[in-house]
């Protein structure tokens, strides 16, 4: 619960229900209490279930408090641990302006102190009488990804800004045991130079930085890599960056004079030149320590998919598993990992991690719901039984088709089931659909394809296969790819694709198949559905209100089809 408040629930090592509560309220990364969420989650619970828990993972505390009653015992200022508050005051701003962060930041302890209770008042809501535990930062984004990761033994790191006064926690996997290797303190956080560089160049810092990702590659990054590398190192022995003791509240300042004569392209890359050559050195380094040819990992620096097709390339690696919610949202199944976990290790048991079969964990809605909205907002529809290739033929036809089906997705990424889909050959697509949308996007939509087509157009596969499903990592294309999905492919020749195995989503696998069948590519462009700077859609009222605001051509609720200009 840090800029991304969720609720997940794990029963017998299955994650059966996950959500944000932003996609409730619809506040974009909501930091409060998850009400709303916790009331879906609980409803999910099944009546005879028993031995149930809650963890709970946030931002201050630095302290193993056993349960929340002892935290809310605790002086406000206690929560706070002084590395944690002390970078996040300096990391941006100078004196003036860091002082309003630190305002803002005791606003936000203030407010984590104050719901508490409403989690409390949850809880009795819905006679949840389990007991309740704090499982701190990075332990939770460590549990996320092995857990979820079905390695029998791996080496797990969890990377981002800050989180319990660390920046980095490193672990290896093993008979069914964690063992803590090493941590990093938040002031050498490899995160560090991206932040900067995001508010640098007029983006919104934790929010942005996809766009930094994306930049990089119209860039040359050599000189502003050399000029990053003296004041961001890498010690070798220490297998760690280290920020070589300037100043944090001053570094913005002292950036923006050492960048000012290269272009936001150059810039751009040398930073994600120099995340590359940190992440990529610690992690060659934790392999050859431990032996380990698997790796999990977790924390928002792994939503640079350019960072993880790096780490994925290694000639060591075997595999590499990206939790889908790898950010402070991925927390709630981290701790919900946890509590299976040590349940069951206090009984004599170890566990071993399972596969996620795919990330739909969210609300669905039933045919009858869809249609009472559908009436509220008095749109004339169709229902079609075989929809799905009634969707393929609008795609042949050039429609934009917004797509909502079944259980929403959890994490960032939308999997099909809160997507717009179009057809991947208009290479103008990202300019004029990004424009409708709202959006400044500098990396091609993510392309969509079947499991079975993905050895014709993804070079190394299917190594890391599991981690495609998701939309987590690049791969460098083939000629075909190039040829056949022209829109989708980045000028570095890379796609950020989302690979559909039939099982876990037959309505989409459908689509693309019968897409194929009148066109001969099973590949398709997916992006999220939601307006500019919006959550992804949740509900069907969500839906038809960005359906209408937006510029659309049709959207589909379930087996509903509904044509703006029909």
């Amino acid at each position: 619960m840090q800029h991304d408040s969720t609720v997940a629930v794990c029963e017998d090592g299955n994650i059966t229900c996950a959500i944000s509560e932003e996609r409730l309220n619809r506040i974009k990364n909501y930091w409060g209490c998850p009400e709303r969420s916790l009331g879906i989650a609980l409803r999910a619970i099944p009546s005879h279930a028993t031995n149930l828990s809650v963890s709970i993972s946030n931002l201050f505390t630095g302290q193993p408090y056993k349960n929340l009653a002892e935290l809310e015992q605790q002086n406000t200022t206690k929560l706070i641990e002084i590395g944690s508050l002390c970078g996040i005051t300096q990391i941006l701003f100078g004196t003036k302006s860091g002082m309003n962060l630190m305002r803002w930041v005791f606003s936000k302890i203030h407010g984590f102190h104050c719901y508490l209770p409403k989690m409390q008042e949850v809880f009795k809501r819905y006679n949840f009488t389990g007991s309740q535990e704090l499982v701190d930062h990075h332990t939770a984004h460590i549990y996320s990804t092995v857990y979820s990761s079905g390695f029998n033994e791996c080496l797990a790191i969890s990377l981002d800004m800050a989180g319990d006064g660390l920046s980095a926690r490193i672990c290896s996997f093993k008979n069914g045991l964690l063992e803590y290797l090493d941590y990093h303190p938040l002031y050498h956080s490899v995160a560090l130079p991206y932040f900067y560089i995001t508010h640098i160049l007029g983006f919104t810092p934790q929010r942005h930085e996809g766009k930094i990702t994306g930049l990089a590659a119209y860039g040359d990054g050599k000189e502003v890599l050399a000029l990053l590398k003296r004041r961001y190192h890498y010690d070798k022995k220490k297998a760690r960056m280290c920020n070589r003791g300037y100043y944090m509240g001053r570094e913005v300042g002292a950036l923006k004079k050492i960048l000012s004569g290269y272009s936001r392209e150059d810039i751009s890359a040398g930073v994600q030149m120099h995340l590359e050559w940190v992440v990529t050195s610690l992690v060659d380094y934790w392999i050859k320590k431990t032996g380990h040819t698997n790796v999990a990992v977790a924390g928002g620096v792994f939503a640079n998919v350019k960072l993880n097709q790096k780490i994925n390339e290694h000639k060591r690696i075997k595999e590499i598993w990206i939790f889908p919610n790898m950010g402070d949202g991925g927390l709630s199944v981290g701790c919900s990992y946890y509590s299976w976990v040590h349940d069951n290790m206090n009984n004599g048991r170890l566990l071993m991690p399972k596969k996620l079969n795919n990330v739909y964990l969210g609300p669905e809605y039933s045919d009858k719901e869809i249609e009472e909205v559908l009436v509220e907002y008095n749109v004339e529809y169709t229902y079609y039984e075989d929809v799905e290739r009634k969707v393929a033929e609008y795609l042949v036809k050039g429609k934009v088709v917004a797509r909502f089906n079944c259980k929403m997705e959890f994490g960032p990424r939308a999997l099909g089931n809160r997507s717009i889909l179009y057809k991947a050959d208009d290479v103008t697509v990202n300019q004029w659909l990004n424009k409708n949308l709202g959006r400044s996007e500098f990396m091609p939509f993510a392309p969509v394809l079947t499991e079975e087509s993905a050895p014709k157009y993804l070079k190394i596969w299917p190594k890391s296969a599991y981690a495609a499903e998701f939309m987590t990592l690049c791969y460098e294309v083939t000629d075909k790819m190039r040829n056949d999905a022209p829109a989708a492919v980045h000028i570095d020749n890379t796609v950020r694709p989302q690979v559909v195995v039939r099982k876990n989503n037959p309505s989409l696998y459908k689509i693309l198949t019968e897409y194929e069948k009148i066109t001969g590519v099973p590949i398709l462009i997916n992006t999220s559905f939601n307006m500019h700077e919006e959550p992804i859609v949740c509900t069907p009222g969500d839906a038809l209100r960005a359906f209408i605001d937006g510029n659309i051509d049709i959207i589909v609720l379930g087996k509903y089809v509904v044509y703006k200009n029909k």
